[in-house]
């Protein structure tokens, strides 16, 4: 993708034409599109902008994007909306609230002034979550520790943070992802993985346990994700800098650890976001078996 000034990817997923987009934008609001209404374009080309397609306001920024491929009102009941937001603040939904939204969008939480969704999620209630902050520290707690609340609502403490502190992103693990790692990149170029049974099952509301060492010479933490040795990473800059790396080349180290180089910069350049792109016996397939 051609990237316009100032801008930068934030995640990749496949979908089909008619899979349901869930938007979160930096004014607390969740707005729903078609999958097909967005427009096909080819891999090189700039995209159109959403504003074209929902009620976005100029100033607002997106801050996540989800897929839902739910059919029905049953399907939905069964699942949940992870947000988490800077501040440490985790809200928990029904995804079914959701539904409801539309091109004009919807209130999605009621978060503090200064406070904004920086990760969301669905996932079916029964797995884990784990809030990284930009300082390095970490915490995991079961999913079900979150208080269930109606939308919108201001959500329970997370993780609690120095005052220099803030939540950078969140992973819901299942239980089906034991081997799985935990990749963790800085805003310097360094990252590393970490086997996910080394982060330990804490209660929510606590300060967490060091995830990766970060200091002048690597920066902060920028971005978090669960990765499968068969995964591919892209890593984007703020100068616009794109690079794509398998995931099985960013050691194995432990949460004390501080990584190693995974990006070379200019000077003045830093990470502003990772992507997780998962293995081909991973990618969801549409009803004739293609990926869309």
């Amino acid at each position: 993708m051609r990237l316009r000034d100032g801008d930068t990817i934030k995640d990749i997923f496949t979908c089909n034409a008619r899979d349901t987009l869930l938007i979160y934008t930096s004014a607390h609001k969740a707005y729903k599109l078609r999958a097909y209404q967005m427009p096909s374009a080819r891999r090189d080309s700039k995209g159109e902008n959403l504003r074209a397609m929902i009620g976005m306001s100029p100033e607002e920024e997106v801050l996540s994007l989800i897929p839902l491929k739910v059919r029905s009102d049953e399907e939905a009941a069964k699942l949940y909306c992870l947000m988490s937001t800077r501040g440490g603040i985790i809200n928990r939904n029904e995804l079914a609230d959701y539904l409801n939204a539309h091109v004009n969008g919807i209130i999605a939480i009621n978060a503090e002034e200064g406070d904004h969704i920086v990760d969301v999620a669905v996932s079916d209630g029964k797995g884990e979550v784990i809030l990284a902050s930009a300082e390095g520290q970490t915490i995991c707690f079961a999913e079900e520790k979150a208080r269930l609340t109606g939308r919108p609502s201001k959500g329970v403490i997370g993780m609690r943070l120095n005052s220099s502190d803030f939540v950078v992103a969140m992973a819901v693990l299942q239980p089906s992802d034991p081997e799985d790692k935990l990749l963790l990149v800085t805003e310097k170029g360094f990252g590393k993985r970490t086997p996910l049974k080394e982060f330990p099952r804490q209660n929510r509301g606590g300060k967490g346990v060091l995830g990766i060492k970060v200091s002048e010479k690597t920066g902060n933490v920028v971005a978090i994700k669960k990765v499968k040795d068969d995964d591919e990473v892209m890593i984007t800059t703020e100068q616009g800098k794109i690079i794509r790396i398998s995931a099985n080349d960013v050691r194995v180290v432990s949460r004390y650890a501080l990584g190693v180089k995974v990006i070379n910069l200019e000077p003045g350049d830093k990470v502003v976001s990772i992507v997780r792109q998962s293995g081909i016996q991973e990618e969801e397939q549409s009803e004739n078996g293609q990926p869309q």
